[in-house]
């Protein structure tokens, strides 16, 4: 363990500007204050219905979980998140249904019912709720109350609930959109399909894809049979964007059931995974349950700093011939099991501080493989309960 990777993990674990300096307006002749909440953006300075994807100066999005006129709350979150430079609010008790189709009333086809999955996030929004519109003191997810919801259904036509993109290909998919960096999501649920194990279906909760300076904080995530939070470059990315832990930061997060069994020769249920292309994310003060891996990383990836996190009794079902549990943090191989290269190449660098673990099926710790850089893993002052294998790593 380096002074430069220690240095790095504490200047990323106190997390980001809640509203960066960079989104807010760059000339301003006067003490910023924030603008006087609407409750559609409709209603925000600038917004055209005709080009809903462009930048104005920033508002903020009171959604109460009520109609405005003919429009659902559901489509106004949707184009809320669209619009750059906005700050969307959830009111305590608001429940978002995304599970079933919608009209547009303000479309060129009204009476056309439109699936508003994936909801895709643009430059500088922030994604939060308040405890009181009217006076708000805190978030409303806080230890004494669970906060808004919003519901992915079971996965129809789209395998992600909340998209941060910087792609440009995908950002050619309608609804086009600019890129999402400066991203805060905080405070809500976030819930998929079935808490229970889950036999079809990919669905992730939250996938952030090659955007930099995007923080995930409060969330409670669950019920997704892919991954809660995917973290990714691009496969073979000439230009990876993400390449720093502290670009992306999980924190103070309740993610669980997310479990898949093994179906096909595939088995997803995720909680956190850094993805292709040598991304990288510092994940840290989560608390984990009932994941098949709770925080894993493809092969190509760049790593994972994993900090101060809880892992809970549940989780690591595999429900495979040879065995029904499987090792809880991992780092996936290029190779397989009986490869004479140690399951071949796993990442780049991965490192482990202080993670507490009550989770005793199998291994807590499993690099299936070698990482690329010299002294590419680190374990340092994690808990351990009492089983047979404390961890593994292939080296």
């Amino acid at each position: 363990m380096t002074t430069q990777v220690l240095t790095t993990a504490v200047a990323a674990q106190e997390g980001g500007d809640g509203a960066p300096k960079i989104c807010r307006p760059l000339v301003i002749t006067a003490p910023y204050v924030d603008p006087t909440p609407v409750s559609d953006v409709t209603q925000c300075p600038g917004y055209s219905r005709s080009n809903p994807d462009q930048c104005g100066a920033p508002c903020i999005v009171d959604i109460s979980g009520s109609p405005v006129g003919e429009r659902a709350p559901e489509l106004i979150l949707r184009d809320a998140l669209r619009w750059c430079n906005t700050t969307v609010r959830l009111g305590p008790t608001v429940t978002l249904d995304y599970s079933h189709k919608f009209k547009d009333p303000t479309s060129e086809t009204p009476n056309e019912e439109v699936d508003l999955r994936p909801l895709r996030f643009a430059q500088c929004v922030k994604l939060t709720s308040v405890n009181d519109f009217n006076f708000p003191t805190s978030e409303a997810r806080t230890p004494r109350s669970l906060g808004p919801l919003l519901h992915y259904g079971d996965p129809e036509s789209s395998s992600t609930f909340l998209s941060v993109s910087c792609d440009d290909e995908e950002q050619k998919q309608e609804p086009k959109g600019p890129w999402a960096d400066h991203v805060r999501i905080s405070g809500f649920r976030v819930f998929g399909t079935t808490d229970d194990q889950q036999r079809e279906g990919n669905a992730v909760g939250i996938r952030v894809r090659r955007c930099v300076d995007v923080e995930i904080s409060n969330l409670e995530i669950h019920g997704f049979g892919g991954v809660g939070i995917e973290v990714e470059n691009l496969f073979k990315d000439p230009s990876p964007r993400i390449n720093d832990y502290s670009q992306v930061r999980i924190h103070e997060n309740f993610i669980h059931h997310n479990q898949h069994p093994n179906i096909g020769g595939h088995a997803g249920g995720y909680g956190i995974e850094t993805g292709h292309g040598g991304a990288r994310a510092h994940i840290y003060r989560n608390v984990f349950d009932f994941n098949r891996h709770a925080i894993a990383a493809a092969w190509d990836t760049g790593g994972y700093n994993a900090e101060e996190n809880l892992v809970l009794k549940g989780g690591g079902w595999h429900g495979g011939f040879f065995n029904n549990f499987t090792h809880i943090f991992v780092a996936h191989g290029s190779g397989c099991s009986w490869s004479g290269d140690l399951c071949g190449n796993a990442g780049e660098e991965f490192h482990y501080f202080r993670n507490s673990f009550q989770y005793s099926s199998d291994k807590a710790i499993h690099i299936r493989g070698k990482p690329s850089k010299d002294n590419g893993s680190d374990i340092t002052e994690n808990v351990f309960p009492p089983h047979g294998v404390l961890s593994f790593a292939d080296s």
